[in-house]
């Protein structure tokens, strides 16, 4: 055994060393410190990628969201001008209503009375019909059902666009409240008592789209004259006054907020307009 032990002593350095190396425990390949850096790189580039891939994605979707934010800008504009034009038709038929009870009303100051003729027949046929606004709003009730109004990001325009239509559909309500609560339930009667219902009376809404199919027909005297009778009988005289001056004032109303309604619409639209301009970069 000391003879072996001599032999390894004698030995040359470099196998010595090498049985010396032999017997030492293993280094591992990759230090802890290593791996834990690794790891740390993989994690880093793994949140980088989730990251472009939202940014990506947030990206897209803010596109699509400008794309239909636009869409429903351009939609409501069109309503909006619709809507101007179905008013402004509307005020020229308020304002021709209007015009022919006050000539009825100053004939019978004029006279001393109504006077029971063919032409007041006429007047009363023109004013027998009445005429109901209407909104019209496809796109924001689309915008409103799809739950994609804060799709409008400028909230300016956003909160005059929701005023905009409550004031329209309040406006709409109160009109026709006072043509069913008036006109309908007290003054129809009134007035198609005093004349003949015939082919001459204005049957059509105020844009005229409504057909009369009513025949002329020559009806017997003394049915003329029983509407010339109620007309020229001063008992009634006080009750068709009123009756007129509200059937004026139905219109005067109907107008007076038609042009409340036009001014805003004109004045909604060109806020439209100028965010589609500065910010979708569409032109007019």
């Amino acid at each position: 055994m000391i003879n072996f032990y001599r032999k390894i002593r004698n030995l040359p350095a470099g196998k010595a060393g090498k049985m010396a190396d032999d017997n030492r425990p293993l280094k591992p390949a990759w230090p802890a410190g290593r791996y834990m850096r690794y790891a740390l790189g993989e994690i880093v580039l793994v949140v980088i990628g989730i990251l472009i891939a939202l940014s990506v994605n947030n990206y897209n979707q803010s596109r699509i969201d400008k794309k239909d934010e636009g869409a429903y800008l351009e939609g409501i504009r069109a309503d909006l001008k619709k809507q101007i034009m179905d008013f402004e038709e509307m005020t020229t038929y308020n304002g021709q209503r209007i015009a022919i009870v006050n000539r009825l009303l100053d004939d019978e100051v004029r006279q001393g009375g109504f006077k029971g003729n063919d032409s007041t027949l006429v007047m009363f046929n023109k004013i027998i019909s009445v005429s109901a606004p209407t909104e019209i709003k496809t796109s924001f009730t689309e915008l409103l059902s799809s739950g994609d109004l804060n799709l409008i990001r400028n909230e300016s325009l956003k909160n005059d666009i929701v005023r905009f239509y409550q004031d329209l559909e309040e406006m709409v309500r109160r009109s026709n409240s006072n043509i069913t609560n008036v006109y309908q339930n007290h003054l129809i009667l009134l007035l198609t008592s005093r004349t003949i219902v015939s082919n001459e009376s204005d049957y059509s809404d105020h844009s005229g789209n409504l057909k009369n199919d009513i025949r002329s027909r020559n009806y017997p005297e003394h049915v003329r004259e029983a509407a010339f009778d109620k007309l020229e009988d001063p008992h009634l005289e006080l009750e068709l006054i009123n009756a007129l001056n509200l059937r004026a004032l139905i219109e005067v109303l109907q107008k007076d907020r038609s042009e409340i309604i036009i001014e805003n619409a004109q004045e909604l639209i060109e806020h439209i307009e100028s965010e589609l301009r500065n910010i979708h970069h569409i032109e007019f």
